[in-house]
């Protein structure tokens, strides 16, 4: 990663988690001032509705350009020169955009980085042999690894823990290749992702990717994926189902993996696996309902949203009942987290209470105009 930008990734995370102090009451808003004119910021930002848009635009735009010169020039014999020319071009307007623009978070250079490690991915396909899976995703994985590594976007490294994993669904050995690469990521995302010696930038992209690896792991262990084939869908030969030691190892991995990440996660104070375990827990009971019907979808989802609902104030209840409102080292409370999003839900509620409702027209007694009778005759009254 550049020095100048890993330099301005870290005072990025310093402004933040100073941020967080001052939302969380830590400090003042003059403290809070005083870091952040200790750790300005040089770089070019947007927020996150104009940073996808720009990138998509710059996506489209630069894949547009990329076709246009192909059918240009048509370089059929030299394909892979032009290619790699395409790859160099790319990244040198990652490079200027992320050196002399001074840009970060803009969405441009995330997609001049995509297109430049995509074009340098096809020029590999294009000199190895396209029927071997393997070397083309590895290749793949290589050349996003890098530019991760090279740039500190962390949606690389999941591109490139993807297409290791796509290399690897076409072997005899990818299922457990899967299992392997996860349990081995699980100390990686846990070690690496908080050491102070990369900037923050890389332990995003380690973290990432370690998730992403942890997650073919679930997969190679699920057992509706096992007998779908969704792991060696890629494999022409051995299309067989799986035997019974498999079967029963895919149900014990989707019964026990998904407590093991929450219980790793709360041991290490990890929200992030303790997201990735939720979410295995999730389709571990998504599996239990596919072949064990308990009742009508609407239903499940009923009563499994009480019952998510249920624990989370029996458990919150259970946290605030203890000394210093924790048990055991834990709250519910946030820890140097700006409650900006709960200050949205309160702004919110509060706008929706003392909105006026419509307005009423207060009713008129009805009042007859008609006329008068009388004598040999009527009079009319308007």
């Amino acid at each position: 990663m550049r020095a100048d930008a890993a330099l301005a990734d870290r005072r990025s995370s310093i402004r933040a988690a100073a941020k967080g102090w001052q939302g969380a009451g830590a400090i003042d808003e003059t403290t809070y001032r005083a870091v952040v004119s200790a750790y300005p910021d040089d770089r070019v930002r947007l927020s996150l509705g104009l940073r996808i848009l720009a990138g998509i635009a710059a996506l489209v735009g630069g894949a547009a350009v990329a076709v246009l010169l192909g059918l240009v020039f048509q370089p059929n014999a030299w394909i892979t020169v032009f290619l790699l020319g395409l790859a160099a071009a790319f990244t040198a307007a990652t490079e200027i955009q992320v050196g002399r623009l001074r840009r970060a978070q803009a969405g441009a250079e995330y997609a001049s980085a995509l297109l430049a490690a995509t074009a340098a991915g096809v020029s590999w396909v294009s000199l190895v042999d396209i029927d071997s899976r393997f070397v083309a995703g590895a290749g793949f994985a290589l050349v996003f690894a890098l530019a991760a590594w090279r740039w500190g976007f962390a949606l690389l490294a999941g591109v490139a823990s993807a297409c290791l994993l796509l290399a690897l669904s076409g072997e005899r050995i990818g299922r457990g290749a899967f299992l392997l690469l996860g349990i081995a990521a699980l100390p990686v995302v846990l070690r690496s992702s908080r050491s102070p010696r990369w900037p923050p930038a890389h332990r995003r992209c380690v973290a990432v990717a370690g998730l992403v690896l942890l997650a073919g792991a679930y997969l190679a262990t699920n057992a509706y994926a096992v007998d779908h084939r969704w792991i060696d869908w890629l494999r022409t030969t051995d299309s067989t189902t799986p035997g019974a030691w498999s079967r029963l190892a895919a149900t014990a991995g989707t019964i026990l993996l998904p407590p093991l990440i929450l219980a790793v996660g709360a041991r290490r104070r990890d929200r992030t696996l303790l997201a990735a375990g939720t979410l295995f827990a999730a389709a571990s009971l998504l599996t239990l309902r596919h072949y064990h019907p308990i009742g009508p979808w609407w239903l499940v989802l009923i009563v499994g949203g009480t019952s998510c609902l249920a624990l989370a104030v029996v458990l919150r209840r259970w946290l605030d009942a203890g000394p210093g409102r924790e048990q055991f080292g834990f709250t519910a409370e946030p820890a140097f987290a700006a409650r900006r999003l709960v200050g949205t839900a309160e702004v919110a509620v509060t706008l929706a209470a003392m909105a006026p409702g419509p307005a009423t027209v207060p009713e008129a007694p009805f009042e007859g105009g008609g006329g008068r009778s009388g004598g040999g005759g009527a009079t009319g009254g308007t």
